[in-house]
């Protein structure tokens, strides 16, 4: 079966700048922690080891990540996203958009690294290596760049069921009780109402721990099964944006679904 690679970089480009707009509107609204008087001030931040500083001066480090120039940068990448969309819509070159979203990522992880997490670590593989592909001419290699992305899912989720393995609480059961429960990424009233009903925690617990765990199976299951595993992945990420906040967890890993999809398809097409 002959597949178009580019329409599916498309649709994966689409949900990823989605969840890249998110994170930087999000950035923008909580832009008080950004202040020299917030949680993350550069002042603080700008103490660590630090391996720029032995690239790029001082100074033009403190003027690219200190306020109010760092939210110059934030805006700068909420318009290479805007762009991007006009590309993908248009048919347009998306090398330019991308590499300027590819950097400025990279500066906004660089500068509060101790806030990114797997969805930051996710949307910024996915850029990368659309926009490395890019320059290969994704006609040529968007299949490389396709089967790459959902391999990387497929780890991802690997990983992570494995993680949770190893940690007693997943294993008692208790691990989302307690962490619906938690300050952070809780819920109190789902959170009270799993520690009273502990059974329910377990099967929730370990029905996560399955799922992921077993994740990597999909890219050599049967075309309907495949869609099953994926609409239950689609679900178990809007449980955990609604439940815990973690909006763009949601996107960052639902974009990778269309190279997993290309990538099945691909190696059922090989195997069969």
């Amino acid at each position: 079966m002959y597949l178009e690679s580019e329409n599916f970089i498309s649709i994966t480009l689409l949900l990823a700048t989605i969840g890249l707009l998110i994170s930087s509107l999000e950035i923008l609204a909580s832009r008080e922690n950004y202040i020299p008087t917030g949680i993350l001030s550069w002042n603080v931040l700008r103490l660590r080891p630090d391996i720029l500083n032995n690239i790029i001066p001082l100074k033009i480090i403190d003027f690219i990540f200190d306020t109010p120039y760092f939210f110059g940068v934030i805006v700068f990448r909420i318009i290479c996203l805007i762009a991007l969309i006009y590309a993908i819509f248009y048919h347009s070159n998306i090398s330019f958009p991308l590499t300027a979203i590819v950097i400025s990522t990279f500066l906004i992880n660089y500068r509060s690294s101790y806030g990114c997490d797997g969805s930051d670590q996710m949307l910024t593989i996915v850029f990368f290596t659309v926009c490395i592909s890019s320059y290969f001419g994704l006609s040529h290699v968007g299949n490389v760049c396709l089967i790459f992305i959902g391999c990387q899912s497929c780890l991802s989720y690997f990983v992570s069921g494995v993680a949770k393995v190893i940690g007693k609480k997943w294993r008692k059961g208790i691990a989302v009780a307690e962490i619906l429960s938690s300050q952070s990424y809780g819920n109190k009233l789902v959170g009270s109402f799993l520690k009273k009903h502990i059974y329910l925690s377990k099967l929730i617990s370990w029905t996560t721990v399955i799922f992921e765990c077993l994740f990597p199976i999909v890219l050599i299951l049967p075309n309907h099964y495949l869609y099953f595993v994926l609409a239950f992945g689609l679900v178990f990420h809007i449980s955990i944006a609604l439940l815990m906040g973690l909006n763009i967890f949601f996107w960052a890993f639902v974009c990778t679904y269309p190279a997993i999809i290309y990538t099945s398809f691909s190696l059922n097409s090989i195997l069969n």
